[in-house]
């Protein structure tokens, strides 16, 4: 389906693009919105954002593989989770 978003708008207008992947562990779907987004010259018009933190440090480590032609904004902070704080 983003392939077919991509195909009708192209380079028109920007995209926020919201990976949901509810797993800790990868299941290939940042790869491949990253093989769509670079395939069509987009990486300069997307925008990738994710609830999941996980989703969205596998898509910096990826998109930092391959040296970008554009940045890639992420619309979250990448960080390791952490534990909640102890109550006082």
């Amino acid at each position: 389906m983003l392939e077919e978003v991509f195909e009708l708008f192209g380079k028109q207008v920007y995209y926020d693009i919201e990976l949901k992947w509810p797993h800790r562990r990868a299941g290939g779907l940042e790869e491949k919105v990253l093989t769509l987004i670079r395939a069509r010259g987009l990486e300069g018009r997307c925008l990738i954002s994710s609830f999941n933190p996980f989703c969205l440090r596998r898509v910096r480590r990826l998109h930092l593989r391959r040296p970008p032609r554009h940045p890639l904004p992420y619309c979250a902070t990448v960080r390791e989770p952490s534990t909640p704080a102890a109550p006082s």
